[in-house]
């Protein structure tokens, strides 16, 4: 459930850097471990050349809204339906897999036994209609490290005006952007 909120999140930033005037060209969110001990979560912003501000406070924005609104069942719907479509391309393609797939599960796998294809899309057949905007916000909740006092860190040609004070306000611009 967790994964369809990051996928939520990451499609309403994907909706902004394609708009006639983004305020950034990409942006991302989501979770990661770190060698089993530890978790990061990370919302990376990149922006044109001299606009990190503009970006760094959208992309705050959107992170910001979904945490405390959450998400709508049509935007759930959309992600299990892309869900459902990846599981049945698979069924369709079990008999010729490609090798990097192969390779994925038996390294990437995160000490999940591959199952076969079929087998997923029955998983997710059961799973899906159990699935709520209100369940897929808490479990997102439950991974995500809160971004409370962030590592914030730039790189791009030239060091913002201000410096990390400078960052430092327009994260909390972003975050107190909730309406």
């Amino acid at each position: 459930m967790r994964q369809i909120g990051y996928r939520i999140v990451n499609s309403r930033l994907q909706s902004m850097a394609r708009r006639i005037d983004p305020p950034f060209i990409y942006a991302g969110w989501g979770t990661a471990y770190v060698f089993r001990i530890g978790r990061t979560t990370n919302l990376l912003v990149v922006s044109r050349d001299g606009e990190w501000r503009k970006g760094l406070v959208a992309a705050a924005t959107v992170l910001r809204r979904a945490l405390a609104k959450g998400f709508t069942r049509a935007e759930v719907d959309e992600q299990l339906a892309k869900l459902r479509a990846g599981h049945e391309s698979s069924v369709v393609g079990a008999d010729t897999p490609f090798n990097s797939l192969l390779v994925s599960d038996v390294l990437y796998s995160d000490d999940i036994a591959p199952t076969t294809p079929a087998a997923a899309l029955a998983w997710f057949k059961a799973f899906a209609p159990t699935v709520t905007p209100a369940k897929v916000l808490a479990a997102m909740k439950a991974e995500a490290v809160p971004l409370n006092a962030p590592l914030i860190r730039f790189q791009g040609r030239r060091a913002p005006q201000g410096g990390s004070q400078a960052l430092r306000a327009a994260w909390a611009e972003g975050e107190g952007a909730v309406e």
